[in-house]
């Protein structure tokens, strides 16, 4: 089984300010290289990064060993950057996870969860999409088993691949984490003292 995983970070980030904020520093490295490294962890030599507002400035933050994909319709929304990712997969490739280039809440553990459930559908000859639920919806990250990749091909707009996710033969895994979103500069205030309160409570 040849599991594959789309990192996207195609957006402007005009909410984030002059910077693109997949290149926001955390812990000494660009966000974007935190999720890709995350990625290859799960997936490795498999993880296709999708660029395409700031394609020129984020493609030295994407770790050796990674694919580039540039969506050049970026501002047609998640959508396309979706289609062009999955587009982009190998031949060979059985299932995708897609994440966010700015999911920075999810850990390599939850990928691997979620690679795990939808890996244990599918050798039960069952395959089925997992996608994480949180705050009582659903979402990426997920994982998509390849009957869905013409769904995932076809996609465009805004919206994403959230209808595909809201039906009932989808299976979900709680991830809280996923609902971290940052697209402001106090979103990624608010995420660090939410980390530097969990490290003390740690300690």
């Amino acid at each position: 089984m040849s599991c594959a995983t789309l990192v996207l970070a195609a957006g402007a980030s005009r909410r984030f300010g002059a910077e693109p904020k997949q290149a926001q520093p955390w812990r000494g490295r660009a966000m974007l290289t935190h999720m890709a490294e995350r990625a290859a962890e799960v997936t490795p030599g498999q993880v296709f990064v999708v660029l395409g507002a700031d394609a020129v400035r984020l493609a030295p933050l994407v770790p050796a060993g990674c694919n580039i994909v540039v969506n050049d319709a970026w501002a047609e929304g998640l959508g396309a950057s979706i289609a062009r990712g999955v587009g982009a997969l190998p031949a060979e490739t059985t299932a995708v996870v897609i994440v966010l280039g700015d999911q920075l809440g999810v850990t390599r553990e939850c990928l691997t969860g979620l690679v795990r459930t939808g890996n244990a559908h599918s050798g039960a000859g069952s395959p089925v999409a997992v996608c994480a639920a949180y705050q009582n919806t659903r979402g990426v990250p997920a994982y998509f088993p390849r009957c869905y990749f013409p769904a995932l091909a076809g996609l465009a707009g805004s919206s994403g691949a959230k209808a595909l996710l809201m039906g009932a033969e989808v299976a979900t895994v709680s991830m809280p984490q996923a609902a971290i979103d940052i697209d402001t500069p106090a979103d990624f205030i608010a995420f660090e003292n939410r980390e530097r309160a969990s490290a003390k409570a740690i300690d």
